[in-house]
């Protein structure tokens, strides 16, 4: 059997200087990362969605923890001392799609590529390493340079160091002879292996579970931060009912990445919709904030998780016209009654008439 972890920090930002904690936290918001999952894993994947400026501020909060940058090719790893009692684990997992201009996506669309996440982790569950390929399966030279990283330049805090034990995923096993002449020429006591098909079974039902755990988890605090968001709608703040139903659609975002059942998956889908539209309504909120252009893109997102959701081509409409654009807003509900099961929709038909009342006046 594999060697089992230690018992997982309790606090997952632990071991990070308190500027960098503040930092994550503020930008985590209310969600905190599961206690039991690996150091950095679910802060990762909640980060994921931020914008570039934000991804900005967590390098600059990180920078200077870890090793000081070292040439992966002219370091002498003969030189690093081998933890005693130590192992490294080396999986490989699913993320997603990446299209032809690098873009993610959590479903499958045509151009795109199946991506993968390989990680590195250690006996505490701590991430050495976490690489995405970018699109397609790694090659040898993509697995040996994380090798080479986990080692000589960890991600912060970690230090250099070597494991008495690297275990390699099973479905890594192709590539274990361009690895060999690298992983042999460590210094004893490091030893390598593949890991045993019994192994990979167990990792799998590990994962499984946590995926569960995870779907769970997503659901009930999107649900929360959605009811948060509407008593913020219901007292007109604008900026917190934002903030909830920003939080809440990246806890959905993070349940549907976790294999969700097609039961759950329905339900993810259903309230990724309803908060795209109720962040819409709060950016048409009236006063200062108001932004219609936030409004439209947040009613298409809506539909592209739910595609007869009237209230989402209402709410387009509603931002087309804040935007003078009533021709547009008229396209938009003539094709969302056109849709079947949205033909007899009195909303739309309502508002539909109105525009082009509005039309004919003009």
């Amino acid at each position: 059997m594999p060697p089992r972890r230690k018992g997982a920090r309790k606090d997952p930002l632990a071991g990070l200087p308190s500027d960098a904690q503040n930092v994550l936290q503020e930008l985590l918001g209310s969600r905190q990362p599961r206690s039991n999952a690996p150091i950095g894993s679910d802060a990762v994947r909640m980060l994921a969605n931020k914008s570039p400026e934000d991804l900005e501020r967590i390098m600059s909060a990180l920078s200077g923890l870890g090793d000081p940058k070292v040439d992966l090719e002219s370091f002498d790893y003969s030189k690093v001392k081998v933890k005693k009692n130590s192992f490294w684990v080396m999986q490989m997992s699913a993320d997603g799609f990446v299209g032809p201009k690098e873009q993610f996506s959590h479903e499958y669309k045509a151009g795109y590529k199946p991506n993968f996440q390989l990680i590195i982790y250690d006996e505490s569950s701590s991430f050495r390493v976490c690489e995405t390929t970018g699109g397609g399966l790694p090659s040898s030279s993509f697995l040996l340079t994380a090798i080479k990283k986990s080692i000589a330049s960890p991600m912060p805090p970690i230090r250099q160091s070597l494991p008495q034990l690297l275990i390699i995923a099973i479905k890594l096993s192709p590539h274990v002879d361009a690895l060999r002449p690298f992983l042999d020429s460590l210094p004893a006591p490091f030893s390598w292996r593949v890991e045993t098909p019994e192994e990979a079974a167990e990792v799998a039902s590990g994962v499984h579970e946590k995926n569960v755990e995870g779907v769970a988890l997503g659901l009930s605090t999107a649900q929360t931060e959605k009811a948060l968001g509407n008593q913020a709608i219901a007292s007109k703040n604008r900026s917190k009912a934002v903030k909830h139903y920003t939080e809440a659609i990246e806890c959905l975002l993070d349940a549907i990445s976790q294999n969700p059942t097609k039961e759950e998956k329905t339900k993810i889908e259903e309230l990724l919709s309803v908060c795209h539209v109720n962040r819409s309504v709060a950016w048409m909120m009236e006063g200062s904030g108001l932004d219609p252009k936030k409004a439209l893109k947040d009613a298409e997102d809506a539909t592209l998780w739910n595609e007869d959701y009237a209230k989402a081509y209402y709410r387009q409409a509603k931002a087309c016209h804040l935007l003078d654009d009533r021709a547009r807003a008229i396209e938009i509900l003539e094709g969302a009654l056109g849709r079947p099961k949205l033909a007899k929709d009195k909303g739309l038909s309502d508002f539909l008439q109105e525009l082009t009342s509005e039309t004919s006046d003009a």
